[in-house]
Formats: C-alpha cells, structure tokens, sequence
C-alpha cells in the first residue's frame, strides 16, 4: 500500500491499478499452471507479487468507499472493514471444504470481477480530465 500511495500520486490511479491486476491474474494462472517444486525464488517471488497487488486493492478500496461516499465516510469504512474480515473468515475456512485449484479458480474469478466493478466505478465517479490528464493542458 505504502508504494501503490507514492505511484498514485505521479499517476492516475488506473494506470497504477491495471498493470497491477494483470500481475495477480499472471500469479493466478501461474499457480494454476504450475509443476510445484521447491524453489526459494520462486515462492518468495509469488509472494512479493501477491503482495504487491493485495495493497492495491486494500487502498484502492479505501480510496473509492471516500470518492463514492462522502458524507456517511464513518458507515462506509465500517462496512468495508466488517466486509474485509468476512473475507479473511472465508478465505482462511475455505481450505476445509475446497483443494487448491478451486481456491485458485475462485480467486481468479474475484479478480476479474473485482476488476470490472473498479472500472464501472472509475468511470462513472472520474471526469474526461481526470481519466486521460495527459490529453487537456493546464493552459486556461
């Protein structure tokens, strides 16, 4: 979250999400696809990515509960918090009912509709100048 904070703020925020989804959907099918092996690089690389774009998430989801909802910004983030932490119980209760390829075709599919409901609301919330910033100049 701490670097996808720092990028946003030299990029639009599409721009820094984007390349970051295409990371977790490569994590994903790699998993899929994957012989396993011991690999100390490549585990520790799966984890630096997954991190990676789990920050993105976390604070892109701030970020829009704020644009979306700004007069009931205490209700919001408590739903978003309660919303997360039943994400976390399933997440960790899911092993006891599902293999490893099921959890990663359902975390695939969470992504890709993660990904379409964050582009629905990036382009109804954000303005023509916000979206494309490098095609209007600042001149008045």
């Amino acid at each position: 979250a701490f670097t996808v904070g720092r990028l946003v703020k030299c990029f639009p925020q599409y721009c820094v999400v984007y390349p970051l989804v295409a990371i977790n959907l490569g994590i994903v099918i790699f998993l899929l696809l994957w012989d396993r092996q011991p690999s100390y690089f490549v585990s520790l690389s799966i984890v630096f990515g997954w991190g990676l774009c789990d920050g993105t998430w976390d604070s892109t989801s701030s970020c829009l509960v704020g644009i979306l909802l700004p007069h009931k910004q205490e209700e919001a983030y408590s739903v978003l918090r309660m919303s997360n932490a039943m994400g976390f119980v399933i997440g960790f209760g899911s092993p006891l009912f599902f293999n490893t390829q099921i959890q990663l075709w359902i975390a695939l599919g969470l992504v890709v509709f993660t990904v379409i409901g964050f582009s629905i609301l990036t382009i109804m919330t954000q303005t023509k100048r916000q979206l494309f910033p490098c095609c209007f100049s600042n001149v008045n």
